[in-house]
């Protein structure tokens, strides 16, 4: 994943792939990195910073994204003052998306994420599945 958030160019992407609607220019990250706070009670899977700031976290199993998910993760990015972006594997429930639809929570599902890695990717190709087992097994 930070792989992908480090192709990110000021691309002009459909805002549906990040749960947002209209077009969306992608910022331009300097720095891609997983975060923990000194004392280890916030951890975000990447804090990618550049011409803006964004907190990712993602969950790549097989079961739903919940609202106390999405909540956390606002609390983070306010604390952090970052965008917040949270990516599922198979999506979210009802009651997440829609609280994340309000609370402009950016919100990815796999194939939102493939279509994403297709258009910031060249052609030497962005190995998405080792991306996201990467960023999963950190500690």
């Amino acid at each position: 994943m930070r792989e992908l958030l480090q192709r990110f160019a000021g691309q002009e992407v459909d805002g549906a792939l990040l749960g947002l609607s209209g077009r969306v220019r992608l910022p331009t990250f300097d720095r891609v990195a997983p975060c923990r706070s000194a004392d280890g009670q916030v951890e975000v899977d990447a804090l990618a910073e550049g011409d803006d700031r964004w907190v990712v976290e993602i969950k790549w199993r097989n079961r739903l994204a919940g609202l106390k998910e999405i909540q956390k993760l606002v609390q983070t990015a306010q604390a952090m003052t970052a965008r917040p972006w949270f990516i599922s594997r198979v999506g979210f429930t009802p009651e997440a998306a829609a609280y994340a639809q309000q609370a402009g929570v950016r919100c990815s599902a796999r194939e939102q994420i493939e279509m994403l890695a297709k258009i910031v990717s060249n052609r030497s190709g962005l190995n998405l599945e080792a991306s996201l087992h990467c960023v999963q097994s950190l500690p």
